[in-house]
C-alpha cells in the first residue's frame, strides 16, 4: 500500500491555498479520535483544538476564486 502523509503548519497551510488562488472563509481547530482512549490527554486536545494554531488537526473552509 502506497501513501503519503502531509504536516502543514496553519500559516504554511493559509499560505498555500492562498497561492493556488483560494479565498479563506474560516480556520477551525478539530480534535483527533484517537485521543479518546486516555482521557487527560483527550482534554488537553480539546482544549488545545479551540485554537487552530495549537489544534492537532485543522478544519479549512476555503473558496477558489473564479477568473
Amino acid at each position: 500500500m502506497q501513501g503519503h502523509l502531509r504536516l502543514f503548519t496553519l500559516p504554511s497551510l493559509t499560505e498555500m491555498l492562498s497561492d493556488l488562488g483560494f479565498a479563506i472563509h474560516a480556520v477551525r481547530g478539530a480534535p483527533l479520535p484517537m485521543f479518546d482512549v486516555f482521557w487527560p490527554a483527550a482534554l488537553l486536545d480539546r482544549i488545545f483544538a479551540r485554537f487552530a494554531r495549537f489544534a492537532s488537526d485543522l478544519i479549512v473552509i476555503a473558496r477558489k476564486a473564479v477568473t
